[in-house]
């Protein structure tokens, strides 16, 4: 036998090691997997299909396959950037049909951005200066927050606009650390995609700005007659790419529809649909309520973080605070307003801001006490805000959506397909194998039959150039069909639909220009749409 000796390394010989793995790849990959498999368990398990995220895949696939392919279908309702990105991926939908027919597209997208955001966060905590475990504990905490969970398994914007909103963080602390301009104009562009993403990224383009001014103002000689104008300069290059993003949007939205703010005018904009709902916005109080949800130990970071960044003074911390908190106050301000969703997901930007905040009261030399306290309000947030998830007053957003998803669990069965007669109605047109142009639909409420039949050109729908013709004189533009939603249907805002508009008591009696074909029950049988053939048809 060879003497164990035998196997040592020789002299002047060197030992080959493998090159240690890098943090971030892995925390990446590990969330990128987690999300993944969240999205595809909700939309292949449990249907539970947000029906904005499907919308939004929706206005995706009308720049390509439907009646009137063009780039300005993606629509002006929304912010554009889900659209574009999920737009990517659906060409491959003959091979995946769920890509567009369940909006997977959308919920890919959101994973693997969710998923950035995720390494974002603990690239921010590396420039801490945490040690390894805390830094993975805090890490694993925020990607396990269940409305990161949310928003990252169901194809919700948020996810983008989270991820951009982290990545100016990153941009602005290099800035504030060394001070070179490349910060700024990389900060700047991820501001401008984080507006593209959400509305709410204004809130951070103006605490960045203010940010940037008093930098530059203090790091000055006060007797330097151009102390101003260099801190003006310093904030317009932040702020360059924002505004230039946003004359873009709402000068092509000015173009193409008449009205720079069709977003907040028209009649499919977010106000529009509450205050059909009867929705005006929501109190201070319940906002709050919201807020705390999602994070209870809100307060308790807050005034940790304040005692922490005495001692830290570190640029994470002050641009992620500058950042995140206007944009957090920006959306509770919209909900108020009746300019936002009664709901948790744009409220994110509360999440990683109170992660920095416990980051900053854990700094080196903090009493373990503090430590512990600062891990224990994160990790109290979980159930809280899983709770507060699945509560129709806090989320009713994401109740309806979650609810039968634990129902569904708890007695081993698959909840009810919201979709299903969206499902019906595009088998029942496909199989009549109609030429192009023969069904008029208003695509702000017929969105998910659109996107679940095999034959997008039959539709005549609210994105093509010729939909105003069309409602005017269907006869005449050779439509055959008028697809109506039920008063009660719960996927949209019937009242807003363009041809319940043009033509009242069309529902009810067909208004003189459409006969009763066939009627579609959704859940619980409950009527979800009427088709009526035009007469003279």
């Amino acid at each position: 036998m060879q003497h164990a000796s035998s196997l040592r390394p020789r002299a002047g010989t060197t030992t080959r090691r493998l090159p240690p793995v890098a943090e971030g790849p892995w925390v990446f990959g590990l969330a990128a997997t987690g999300y993944l498999a969240a999205a595809a368990v909700l939309t292949f398990g449990y249907q539970a299909v947000v029906p904005e995220a499907l919308s939004r895949v929706g206005n995706a696939s009308y720049v390509l396959f439907s009646r009137d392919p063009h780039l300005a279908a993606i629509g002006f309702v929304w912010q554009p950037l889900q659209s574009f990105l999920a737009l990517t991926l659906l060409p491959f939908k003959g091979v995946f049909p769920a890509l567009l027919q369940l909006g997977f597209a959308g919920s890919i997208v959101s994973a693997l951005f969710m998923a950035g955001s995720v390494f974002l966060v603990n690239r921010l905590l590396r420039d801490f200066g945490l040690s390894r475990l805390p830094r993975l504990l805090l890490t694993l905490l925020f990607g396990l927050h269940p409305v990161l969970l949310y928003v990252g398994g169901t194809g919700l914007p948020q996810a983008l606009f989270l991820f951009f909103s982290l990545l100016a963080t990153v941009a602005l602390a290099r800035w504030l650390e060394r001070g070179r301009l490349s910060g700024l104009v990389a900060a700047g562009a991820a501001l401008a995609a984080a507006y593209l993403a959400s509305p709410a990224a204004l809130g951070a383009v103006l605490g960045a700005a203010a940010l940037v001014v008093y930098r530059s103002l203090r790091n000055q000689d006060r007797s330097d007659p151009n102390r101003g104008l260099t801190a003006v300069c310093d904030a317009l290059i932040l702020v360059g790419p924002v505004l230039l993003v946003v004359a873009a949007w709402n000068g092509a939205t000015w173009l193409i529809t008449g009205d720079p703010f069709h977003q907040l005018s028209s009649i499919y904009s977010l106000g529009s649909q509450l205050h059909a709902e009867g929705t005006d916005g929501v109190g201070v109080v319940d906002v709050f309520r919201r807020a705390v949800a999602i994070e209870p130990g809100l307060l308790a970071l807050g005034g940790l973080a304040a005692f922490g960044a005495l001692r830290l003074r570190q640029p994470g911390l002050v641009a992620g605070t500058t950042l995140l908190a206007p944009a957090l106050v920006t959306a509770m301000v919209a909900q108020t307003s009746a300019a936002g969703l009664p709901s948790m997901t744009p409220f994110v930007a509360i999440i990683p801001l109170t992660v920095l905040w416990a980051a900053a009261a854990s700094f080196r030399g903090a009493p373990l006490s503090q430590r512990l306290v600062a891990a224990l309000a994160l990790a109290v947030a979980i159930p809280a805000s899983a709770s507060a998830l699945l509560d129709p007053g806090l989320a009713p957003q994401e109740a309806a959506i979650l609810r039968p998803v634990v129902m569904a669990s708890g007695s081993q069965q698959r909840p009810a397909d919201p979709f299903a007669a969206a499902r019906a109605i595009a088998q029942f047109l496909d199989a009549e194998h109609l030429p192009a142009g023969s069904v008029l639909v208003d695509s702000s409420t017929g969105f998910p039959v659109i996107v679940a039949s095999a034959n997008p050109r039959q539709f005549v729908i609210t994105n093509d150039r010729d939909f105003r013709l069309a409602l005017t004189d269907p006869s005449g533009m050779a439509v055959q069909y008028l697809l109506v939603p039920a008063p009660s249907n719960p996927i949209s805002v019937p009242s807003l639909d363009a041809l319940v508009r043009a033509y009242p008591g069309l529902y009810d009696s067909g208004a003189g220009v459409g006969s009763l074909v066939r009627e579609f029950d959704g859940r619980d049988q409950v009527p979800a749409w009427r088709l009526f053939r035009v007469i003279g048809r």
